[in-house]
């Protein structure tokens, strides 16, 4: 009788068999197979566990005394960045030279658009760049009055634009009504739909409240999941569904849990999306800090208003950078697009390559933003 392992590989000795490594070594049978694969298990348990810890823990004690080495002396920073630089630089030179090619462009002319959270930041930045490109425009946000003055710019701003912007109250928290918007499209249809309100927040993990993370999550990611499942039967073969995530959701930001965990949770969602709808093309934009006011309508630890500016998105990008390049990679049909400074991306490197020596440096990154805050507020009272 076989055992459970050994009837899986049973099951799966035709495709072995096909293999160009069977093909080139037709002398390697199953029995050598099995040895190898006992060997393999004999010298994990003895040997390969305890190495493994030795070898993990020696890196943290490395990671800590580089950084304290980068911290006490200044002479070694420039080497190491150019290291580090040069390593960063290479993978970036693979993922373009691995990226798949794109077949020409998405025309934007007369197409329907609808975006979310239009009525300020990055959606009303797309807004006057998609209505510049001569898009159909479909605003949604939950403010009435600020749409209907951007409807009115809109117009001002582009008047060779024929086709004149709608807008329609929607609120993330309660996108029941979100199946009718396709009503406002002449043709009923939505060839772009851009999934952009978002609400950030500020406080740690330990004092978040469970009614903040919820509230985020609604917002951020159940929210764009309840627009996406009304409106995707509107969306025709060929049409693309842009979502504004952030570079939080690929490297989880300090004192900030609950908003980078609604973001890791839209990366995958739309990631297992674009695998199933193979028909649509499916964006994910990851920015860095963006100058915005989305930081005064931010939550703190125990559900209160933030309501005052971040020094972070305060030194952002501004909107019209961003909206432009998530306006250009809609139109080349990207698939998955960071837009954010080189740390950010670097964090985001290696997160994948060399995590425990990203978590040591954001670890270290978080207390001296820590003291710069506490700086600030002591010199403003």
């Amino acid at each position: 009788m076989f055992s459970a392992d050994q009837e899986a590989f049973q099951r799966h000795r035709l495709t072995f068999h096909c293999h160009p490594f069977y093909n080139r070594f037709p002398f390697i049978s199953r029995d050598h197979i099995w040895a190898l694969i006992g060997f393999i298990d004999f010298g994990k348990v003895f040997a390969i566990d305890t190495a493994m810890d030795t070898l993990r823990s020696t890196f943290l004690d490395f990671c800590e005394h580089f950084s304290r080495a980068l911290i006490g002396h200044s002479w070694i920073r420039v080497p190491i960045a150019l290291v580090t630089t040069l390593l960063f630089i290479v993978y970036r030179i693979f993922a373009w030279l691995l990226a798949p090619i794109q077949l020409g462009q998405l025309d934007v002319r007369n197409k329907t658009v609808l975006i979310t959270g239009a009525s300020s930041g990055v959606g009303r930045a797309l807004a006057f760049r998609f209505h510049r490109a001569g898009a159909k425009l479909i605003l949604t946000a939950r403010s009435v009055d600020s749409l209907k003055q951007l409807c009115a710019e809109l117009k001002a701003a582009n008047s060779t634009n024929p086709n004149e912007p709608v807008y329609r109250h929607l609120d993330m928290l309660n996108p029941a009504d979100a199946a009718e918007l396709r009503h406002l499209s002449p043709n009923g249809q939505i060839d772009i739909l851009v999934n952009n309100a978002g609400q950030w927040m500020r406080g740690s993990c330990r004092e978040t409240a469970l009614t903040v993370h919820r509230h985020i999550m609604d917002v951020n990611y159940f929210g764009h999941v309840a627009v996406t499942q009304a409106l995707i039967d509107a969306i025709p073969a060929g049409g693309s569904v842009v979502v504004v995530s952030s570079a939080a959701g690929r490297f989880a930001v300090p004192y900030g849990s609950a908003y980078s965990a609604s973001k890791h949770a839209i990366q995958a969602y739309f990631d297992a999306l674009r695998v199933e709808e193979r028909h649509l093309n499916v964006l994910v934009v990851s920015p860095g800090y963006i100058n915005t006011n989305m930081s005064y309508s931010a939550l703190t630890a125990d559900g209160a208003l933030l309501g005052k500016a971040e020094r972070n998105m305060v030194n952002g990008m501004s909107v019209e950078y961003a909206a432009e390049q998530i306006y250009q990679a809609t139109v080349d049909k990207r698939k998955d697009v960071i837009i954010a400074p080189f740390e950010p991306q670097f964090a985001i490197f290696l997160r994948y390559f060399a995590p425990d020596l990203g978590f040591h440096l954001a670890r270290c990154n978080a207390v001296i933003e820590l003291e710069k805050e506490k700086r600030e507020e002591m010199n403003s009272s």
